[in-house]
């Protein structure tokens, strides 16, 4: 399970960007049959250009 201890320098290795890390995210609301457990960390880009 990620937690904010983990999760901190995790983000300092990455380059910076606009959209959010979230630990623990479900995946359901992004496949087709809704289902899928927690990621370890989703990222969420702010749009295109933060991809």
């Amino acid at each position: 399970m990620m937690t904010a201890e983990r999760l901190r320098p995790l983000s300092e290795c990455l380059p910076p960007a606009r959209g959010r890390l979230l630990p623990n995210a479900p995946l359901a609301r992004y496949s087709w049959f809704r289902t899928g457990g927690p990621a370890e960390v989703l990222f969420e880009p702010a749009d295109e250009a933060d991809l």
